[in-house]
């Protein structure tokens, strides 16, 4: 709440569990109520646009009309943090056997990560006593400092003297949302025939 007060973190960074649970340690702090208020709001909406997005995806996955070849060149950008085989990078889950995945799983995990979101792969944050903030996947942390890891495989080391929190933002995948909304239907449908192929 003292970070809400200050404006170093905003409601969007909360998921509804968490923001129900700042509601709950003192229901009559107006500042629980808002906050849980505004996430419950903005959590509605998101589902219903996903909602509409999956089916939309979900009938393009159906006619199963994709080429394979196109869509491994529109994979490529899925490499800059999953793995597959030796390529890519272990930022994310590795995405070997996603040919077994149903289409409706392997779309909400890409429509919205933070559904299927694993632990390890939630965003990490770091808060630097200037007030600046780095986020992104949790490469290493130790008495020196922590070592963030950033799409592509770029990293950026920051001295222990110079944070002043961290931690993983709770329910948040590093994977960003919405990756394909602005592919055509054919992008769409050449990008998982691809990822079909994959044994």
């Amino acid at each position: 709440k003292e970070l809400l007060d200050k404006e170093l973190i905003s409601a969007n960074e909360f998921d509804y569990s968490s923001a129900e649970r700042v509601y709950q340690s003192d229901t009559e702090d107006k500042r629980g109520v808002d906050l849980f208020e505004q996430v419950k709001k903005r959590t509605e909406e998101e589902k219903k646009g996903l909602e509409s997005r999956l089916e939309r995806f979900m009938a393009i996955a159906e006619k199963g009309e994709g080429n394979p070849e196109n869509g491994e060149k529109l994979f490529q950008t899925c490499l800059l943090c999953h793995s597959v085989g030796d390529k890519g990078y272990d930022y994310a889950p590795a995405l070997d056997g996603s040919a077994l995945r149903e289409n409706e799983a392997l779309l909400t995990a890409i429509l919205d990560p933070d559904a299927a979101l694993e632990s390890s792969y939630a965003i990490y944050r770091v808060t630097k006593n200037d007030g600046s903030n780095i986020e992104g996947y949790l490469v290493k942390k130790d008495e020196r400092g922590t070592t963030i890891g950033f799409m592509g495989g770029t990293k950026q080391f920051v001295q222990a003297s110079e944070i002043r929190f961290e931690g993983f933002l709770g329910g948040r995948s590093f994977m960003p949302k919405g990756l394909i909304d602005s592919y055509s239907d054919e992008q769409v449908s050449d990008l998982l025939a691809f990822i079909k192929t994959l044994k």
